[in-house]
Order: C-alpha cells, then structure tokens, then sequence
C-alpha cells in the first residue's frame, strides 16, 4: 500500500511528523524483541487508505527499512527485503555506507516479518474518520494540548487557524496527501536534524524571530498564538486567554464555540484570514528592515530570556489596529524597530489567565510607541504590497525550488546581454505557448504560475546582480530579483509593463476565454521589497489549443509541441476525471 501511494494522511485531522529518534528506535527495538504494539487504524476512503491512527508509527516503520536510522547501532538489511533491494537499485533509497553497521539477514527478515496489528474501517465517510479520530486521540498523552483540542474537530474557526498556521510555516500542500510526502511537510530543528525533512524550525518565522521555542512549534504553539488572535479579532476584544477558555472555544456545542462559530459566520472566514495574514506580512516585512537581528533581540534586551509570545500578541493587535481598523500603512520601518527596542519592561504578562484590561492596556502601550510610523494608507484595501509577503512565498515553496511542469520562472521581459533589449520571443511566443502547456499538464486539477521576476537559477541571479547591483532574495532555493531594476533601467511604470504583457496574450493565437481568465488572475505584488508578476493558470474543464491546433503540454521545465495524437487524447481524458 505504501509503495502504491495508497496510504494517506488527511492534514484536517491529523498532525505532523512529531516523533523523536528516541522514539523511533525504541519501537524498532520492540517490533525485533517480538514485543505487541499498538493497533494501526486505517479508513477505506475511495480506495485509498487515511490513516486515523499509527501515523508515527508508520514512518518510524519505513524510515528504519529505508535506512533513515539504526536500532542498537545496526541498520536494516535492504538486501533481506525484495522491494527494499529494488528501490536501492532504483536510488529511491540510499542504503546506510558502513557495511560493518548493517545487521544480519536474518534479523532483518524477523523485522518484516512482523505481524502489524491493522483494522480498517470500510467504505468511511469524513465525519466517521473524523469521529473516530477524535475519540481515540483526545486524550492522548503524548499529543499537545492544541493537539487534543483538534483531534475530531472540523470547525470553520479550527480550519482557518489549520490553514493560516500551515502558510506561516511554509509547510503547504493539499490537504490530504501521500504519506511518503509527510516528510516534506514535517518540521526539524538543527539540533536534532533530520535531513529528509523539508521544514527546518530555526528558519520558520515564529523560531527565527524568538516568538516560539522549537518545542513550542513542534507542540502547535503557534495554531494557539493565531488562534488567540482570530477570537480577539472575532469578539472585538482581547480573549481572555487561558488554556481552560481556549479547550472551551474548541468544544463542540459549547457556548465558546457557538459564539466564535456564529462571529465567524458574520465576519467572514476569508476576510479574517486575509486580514491576519496582511498583517502578519507587514510584521515580517518590518523586521527584514533589520537583518539579522530577531524580534527577540528589539524587544527584550536582555539576553537568555524566554521567548516573546506574549509580547508578540500585543505588537500584532497593535499593528491590526492601525492597519485594519484605521487604514494606515508603515511609513519609517526603521524608526518603528527603534520605538520597539526594549518594550517588553513597558508590559506586563500573565502567567495562566490573561487579564481584558490589562490586555487592552499593553495593546495601547505599544500601539503609542509605533503609531507615529504609519500614515493614512492612500489605498488600504489594496490587495498589492506588503499583505502578499505571505501568499508570494507560499507560491515560491509549493514550486518545489524551480521550474516544473506547473510552475514557470522568468527573470524579465529584457534580456541579460549588454544591450538589454526587449524579449519579444519570450512575450509573443514563450508566455502564451507555456500557459497552455501548464494548463494542459494540470488537466484542471490544480492552479499553476508564470513568475516574472524570479531567476531561472542561481547563475541568472547572479548575472542579474552584476548588471543591475539587485542583490536577489533567496526562498526555498529560488532567487527573487523583481522587476523594479528594469522598470529602473528603462524609465517604464509597472502599469506600461504590464500592459506590454496583458497585449502579448491578447494577440497570441488563444482561445478567447482562456485569454479573459489569464488577465483577470494576473497581478503585480510586492515581495519585500521586490515587485513580482504573478499569471496564475486557473484549473480547466478542457484542454487549451494554440492557434486552434496545437497541443502544448509542459513536462518537467520544458514545454513542447504534442503531436501524439493518442497521447492528445489520453489528456484530454483526465480532465473530466
């Protein structure tokens, strides 16, 4: 199952790779002493299998026969487990180098040998998984207590805080995915690394700039930290935060969460959302002002304290203020971090339960401090600049650090030779056939990106910085270099340079719809403080002919001319299923 991609993980319910190497190891260590483990749960859902419970288990599992670690000092035989063997063959697994390490065969093929305890549930619905999950997991003794309030809730306030804190992370992806990609959504720190996966907490905002602790974010701090932001925004006053008045806001039927439910319902879900990650992006793009230096580090002076959670509530709800409720924008960034340095003796905090007033007034203390360093916003509700920080990343990282068959980078419209002309080849021909050809490969099953702005890779980033002195901002692998430097270069407004692009698809050879959608879904944003365009190919009913005839299709960073026409038709066939 696991090797066919048929075991799931479903991210509305079920947390992430938490386990320790200690853990790991000593339920290897059990499964070779014959000793009984724990029952592994699984629910036929649409012939896949959604793991409810076992989810650590499963990986401790497969990561041991894949090498990842060794029990007492001995790594798996690979050579004792046929499909093991084959996937070394194959490089889909690299087998551990010391061979003096690597255990008999025999012991190994008493390892596989092992009866798994497994029950699925057949034919489930979501809310029986839900259910389930919920009541085997709420009192779990290793889950967090974020952890507990989740397990078997599915509430529109518990999947917004889900979904904010996935995109603040970086951690993105559909919601339910395969479990050999959990990895890439799972989170590891430099203390204890571990290379296979992709999010290291020392590099997530909440560590980097001393909020959390890495312990904090491995034990869903920050799901808290957002959710005690969206109820104080929801009751139009701080939450009278404890860990009692937060369990009853997850509570089903309780009052707590018929209220919060019922402001959400009025508020609007994505209209929070949004509002939160405005924000949050205008935090973030404050503190890039001054590199190398957390949050932390302005706030409490003196060093080897705690983390400044707490703090960073009041500096958010300060910042939401003036943003949201009165309409203003960060006028002196720097001057800002200045007013900040050493607030944290202007407050007080709470130890268990927060106090309204004394909440409201650390609000104010700091909303005094920096309120001198915005201004009237001309545009407050203006969906480019700063608020995008969070989706432009979010876009960066799911293209999986470079050009794929759904993601498509450009430095410019102008070329890096001496002398800088204009790229009519990449206007006329290279963006109209590869929107094509990305909405093609997609088959409507997911959205993709040509990115204006963003090198190719790192030689371009760095031809682009000898010509132009634009040092670029480094995501996931990917270089941002925007497009303000050829705005510069050649005395040309964003809008001028945005209708060059909108009148190169408007004279393509393409259909006349797909043409209004592309348009429509085309913006500018501010990356910091890098101007990028966005064209976003939206999911499709059908495929997309050039020029009424030919079928484009991208595979991998390449897009070609499809003449097949059994293949055409094969395609075409994905996109109704």
């Amino acid at each position: 199952m696991y090797n066919e991609g048929k075991l799931k993980v479903n991210r509305k319910y079920q947390r992430k790779l938490v386990w320790t190497m200690e853990e790991k190891e000593a339920l290897v260590d059990s499964i070779k002493n014959g000793y009984p483990i724990p029952l592994i749960l699984l629910a036929d859902v649409d012939g896949h299998y959604e793991i409810i419970d076992g989810l650590q288990r499963l990986n401790a599992i497969i990561s041991y026969i894949e090498n990842e670690f060794g029990s007492k000092g001995k790594y798996f035989n690979i050579e004792s487990f046929p499909l093991a063997n084959q996937l070394a063959k194959t490089g889909d697994i690299i087998p551990h180098s010391n061979e003096k390490e690597i255990d008999d065969v025999s012991s190994s093929v008493n390892f596989t040998s092992y009866q798994i305890p497994v029950t699925i549930i057949p034919k489930a619905s979501e809310s029986e998984v839900t259910e389930v999950f919920g009541r085997i997991n709420s009192y779990g003794r290793q889950l967090s207590d974020q952890e507990k309030r989740q397990a078997g809730v599915i509430t529109g306030f518990s999947q917004l805080v889900r979904k904010l804190a996935i995109e603040i992370r970086g951690d993105v992806s559909e919601d339910v995915v395969d479990l050999k990609k959990t990895p890439e959504i799972s989170t590891t720190n430099k203390r204890e690394p571990n290379k296979k996966y992709a999010v290291v907490a020392e590099n997530i905002f909440w560590v980097q700039q001393g909020i959390l602790n890495a312990k904090g974010l491995r034990d869903s701090h920050d799901e808290e930290l957002l959710a005690d932001i969206g109820i104080s925004i929801l009751l139009g006053e701080p939450f009278k935060y404890s860990k009692e008045n937060l369990d009853e806001v997850y509570a089903l039927n309780s009052s707590s969460q018929l209220e919060v439910e019922q402001k959400l319902s009025s508020y609007g879900s994505e209209i929070l959302s949004l509002e939160i990650k405005r924000v949050w992006s205008t935090i973030e793009s404050v503190l890039d002002e001054n590199k190398g230096v957390s949050l932390k580090d302005i706030v409490r002076i003196k060093k080897g304290m705690p983390a400044i959670r707490q703090p960073y509530y009041y500096i958010f709800m300060a910042f939401y203020k003036l943003i949201i409720t009165e309409g203003k924008e960060v006028s002196d960034a720097k001057g800002l971090l200045t007013a900040l340095n050493g607030c944290d003796a202007n407050i007080s905090t709470q130890r268990h339960h927060a106090d309204v007033k004394e909440r409201l007034k650390n609000i104010s203390i700091i909303y005094g401090l920096i309120s001198d360093y915005f201004i009237a916003s001309a545009n407050p509700y203006l969906q480019h600049g700063r608020e995008l920080t969070l989706e432009v990343r979010n876009i960066l990282i799911r293209s999986e650090g470079g050009e794929s068959k759904s993601y498509e980078l450009k430095q410019g419209l102008y070329s890096l030779s001496e002398g800088r002309d204009l790229n009519t080849e990449l206007l006329n021909e290279t963006i109209p056939k590869s929107l094509c050809g990305i909405a093609n490969a997609n088959h409507g099953s997911k959205e993709g990106y040509f990115l204006i702005g963003v090198a190719e890779n790192e030689g371009t980033a760095k031809r682009v910085q000898s010509l132009d002195n634009v040092i670029s901002k480094e995501v996931q692998g990917l270089h941002v270099v925007g497009v303000d430097r050829e705005l510069a270069l050649k005395k040309e407004s964003i809008d001028s340079y945005m209708k060059r692009i909108i009148s190169a698809i408007e004279k393509a050879p393409l259909p006349k719809d797909f043409q209004a959608k592309i348009i429509s879904n085309m913006e500018h944003v501010k990356f910091f403080d890098k101007t990028i365009i966005i064209i976003k190919i939206p999911k499709l009913s059908s495929p997309v002919l050039y020029n009424s005839e030919e079928f484009y299709l991208r595979k991998d960073s390449n897009t070609s001319l499809l003449k097949d026409i059994s293949q055409i038709l094969a395609i075409g066939t994905l996109f109704n299923s």
